[in-house]
Parts: structure tokens; sequence; C-alpha cells
């Protein structure tokens, strides 16, 4: 999760939380807007014995809700890249 230190310099994150433990790589985004974002890796995550990340977006009232970014037929996503994860950031970050 070292490489998502350049998301710091984006405006509309008001900040990141570094939840990592020994089982799980975890990061939640929190957004000036009031919408939050989990990103995951790790050996039980989808993708993360890939070495992919999985995400779950969380709604104002801090509640899981895949609607927000367009999630079908699940609330997290997983299978990611980076490049995709910091994409998902970025809409997220312009909502």
């Amino acid at each position: 999760m070292k490489n998502f230190k350049q998301l710091e310099k984006n405006e509309e994150i008001k900040k990141l939380e570094g939840r990592s433990d020994s089982f799980m790589n975890r990061l939640r985004v929190y957004f000036k807007n009031g919408l939050q974002l989990s990103v995951i890796k790790g050996d039980t995550s989808y993708g993360g014995n890939q070495d992919l990340f999985e995400i779950a977006p969380f709604n104002l009232e801090g509640n899981l809700d895949g609607s927000i970014l367009n999630i079908e037929n699940d609330d997290v996503e997983g299978f990611l890249t980076e490049e995709d994860v910091i994409d998902r950031i970025n809409k997220m970050a312009q909502l």
C-alpha cells in the first residue's frame, strides 16, 4: 500500500488511514465529499493471492454501497490493479 502515498496530494481526499495487520493490507480513504473507500489486499480478498486489490465504497451514512461506483451484483469489487484502484478513487473524489 506504500504506492498509494501519491494520493496524499489529491485535494479531494480528507484523510488516508492505514489499517493493516499481519493478515491483510488495509487502507481507508476518507473523501471531503463524505464518502469512504476501503482498499484491501490479502490471501482472502478477491484477487489478493494474485497481488490484486479489492475495494468497497461506503456512502454518506457509512453503509456499504456498490452503486456509488456502479458495481453490479455486489457491494465490493475485486481483482483490481493499483491503477484500477486509483481510477476508482479519482471517480469517488469527484462525486
